[in-house]
Parts: C-alpha cells; sequence; structure tokens
C-alpha cells in the first residue's frame, strides 16, 4: 500500500508528518535561512514552507516539459542565492526546449532576477536534475546522458564518428557556479547528488541498465565508466575504456546487482543524538526504502 505508514527498521528514529497537501511529484527541496523550498516536477512551480505551513501561492511558476523523467528537477541555495534546474517549454507541456540552470534571488517571498547560467540537452529520460551546494560554496549539477553517446559517454574509439565528438554537457556532473570544467563524466543517469559536511566530499547515486546501480565517491576529475561499466569493474574493463582526457576510473562503493533505483542520499546531523554523524542515508524509488550506510574511518567508504 503506497499510502500506508511507513514501516520503521530503526526504532531509535522517529517519523512525524511536518507538512501536508503536496502535489504535482515534488522532487527536491533547499533551505533558504528558516525557509524550506520545494520544487514540483509537473508543474513547473516552486512552492514555499514556512513555520510548517506551506503557502498556497508558489514563489516561482516557469513552464516546463514534464514528459517522463522531464520537468522541474533540481535545486540548491547559497545564502539568498537560489538554482534551479528545469526542463524548459513555452508553455507548461510544450515541446522542450532544453534542460536549463538559472540563478534567482530569494527575497523572502519570491524569487527574482533570474540569471541563466547553463543551457544543457534534454530528452524524455535521463535529464538528471540533482543540484548540490560544496562547503566552498561552489554549486554542482548532474545531468544524465539524455539517450546519447559519444568521448563522455566513454563510446568505444572505432564506434566515434563527428557528432560525437562536439556533444558535450551530457552524463556529467557540473560545477555550475562558478564554472568550471567537468566534474565527472561517464554517467548514465543520477537522481542523488550530496556533500560530506566533514571531509567535503561529493557522492551521487548513479542508476544502472539491467543491473548494478551504484553509489559513487566523486572526487574531481572521475569517470564513472558508462557505457562500459556499470558496477565492479574488471581490470580489461577498466585497461579497455577509451576515456575521455584525464578523467579516472574507481569502482563504486556500493553496487545493487539487482536495481532498486536509488534516488536522493544525504547526510544528517542530528541534535538529539549522535549515533548517526558517521551515516550516508540513501533512498529508492523500486522499494520505497531508506537505506543508512556507516562510513569508514577515512569517510571514503562504508
Amino acid at each position: 500500500n503506497a499510502f500506508s505508514d511507513p514501516i520503521l527498521y530503526d526504532q531509535k528514529l522517529i517519523v512525524k508528518k511536518y507538512v501536508a497537501n503536496l502535489c504535482c511529484v515534488v522532487t527536491t527541496m533547499t533551505f533558504v535561512g528558516d525557509d524550506i523550498l520545494i520544487v514540483q516536477k509537473n508543474d513547473g512551480m516552486v512552492r514555499l514552507i514556512r513555520d510548517g505551513v506551506l503557502l498556497e501561492k508558489p514563489v516561482l511558476d516557469v513552464n516546463v516539459n514534464s514528459g517522463g523523467e522531464a520537468g522541474m528537477l533540481g535545486i540548491t541555495s547559497v545564502n539568498s542565492s537560489v538554482y534551479l534546474y528545469f526542463t524548459e517549454a513555452k508553455i507548461d507541456g510544450g515541446e522542450s526546449l532544453g534542460n536549463r540552470i538559472f540563478k534567482y534571488d530569494w527575497d523572502g517571498n519570491k524569487l527574482i532576477n533570474p540569471i541563466l547560467l547553463k543551457k544543457l540537452p534534454s530528452n524524455t529520460y535521463h535529464n538528471g536534475g540533482a543540484m548540490v551546494t560544496g562547503l566552498d560554496d561552489k554549486v554542482y549539477a548532474v545531468i544524465g546522458d539524455t539517450g546519447r553517446y559519444g568521448l563522455l559517454q566513454n563510446k568505444a574509439l572505432e564506434w566515434l564518428n563527428s557528432s560525437d565528438l562536439t556533444m558535450k554537457d551530457n552524463g556529467v556532473i557540473l560545477q555550475v557556479d562558478p564554472e568550471g570544467p567537468y566534474y565527472a563524466m561517464g554517467i548514465r543517469n543520477s537522481f542523488g547528488l550530496a556533500v560530506d559536511p566533514v571531509t567535503g566530499n561529493l557522492w551521487d547515486t548513479e542508476n544502472g541498465d539491467d543491473d548494478f546501480d551504484e553509489i559513487n565517491l566523486v572526487q574531481e576529475k572521475f569517470n564513472s565508466g558508462w557505457i562500459a561499466i556499470m558496477g565492479p569493474a574488471t581490470e580489461s574493463q577498466i585497461d579497455g575504456l577509451p576515456g575521455y582526457g584525464d578523467y579516472v576510473y574507481n569502482n563504486p562503493e556500493f553496487s545493487w546487482e539487482k536495481v532498486v533505483a536509488p534516488t536522493a542520499l544525504n547526510f544528517a546531523k542530528f541534535k538529539e543524538t549522535r549515533d548517526y554523524d558517521n551515516s550516508l542515508f540513501v533512498g529508492d524509488c523500486n522499494n520505497g526504502n531508506l537505506y543508512k550506510f556507516e562510513l569508514n574511518k577515512e569517510r571514503n567508504g562504508f
């Protein structure tokens, strides 16, 4: 029953309803001061939760194509600056103009002064969209392969053609603000980015094809291996990667052989207990589970 109360396997945790009447497929949220901004995938609205109440009037409404995995997909913030990732259209439900990343100012009641930071390709699937802010206030976003394969997707050199060489900005983690080179490449699709509040390390979830979803520690210049590799790799697979620039492959820190479709992941710091200071929490779509992964001493694996 999708609408039943959750089953708790960790009796130290308590589930409480914080806000009700959410609609239109809420994908993610960000904190701006004491306020929470949530994004609605299907209608392109950004809504405000203040003091535990979802305000009726949106703080922003943009036109989106929401077919398949497109729509209003990501949000993060740095102080009073708010970043949004969405699949733009001329009218709601209209033909996609591509994925876009905009920067807005938050005035306490509305998102104003939009600045277009990035134009990205789009498709009905593998648009990614997750965003996160680093400890140094750098902003990152992830886009999936959008169903297109070239150098950034480790396409075999003998299969490359001229269009593969010019296709950019898909299957990568982008440093959005300030803009920088690709932080990572070879990503099939991702619905989750998180930054370790202790080390500043970047982590992601990655959805596999027919097998092997992943949780990755994403160091700068990381090659996640797609389309040649998903899940743990053999030495011959690693040696056979055509590669792109000086990006380096590393195996995932964890992988599910049977796909669960991992989504968001995040670190938690509870005021009430220190029991979860070294934990990474990961959700999945297929089962509705929340997993807890205990970090090792170096916080670079489990």
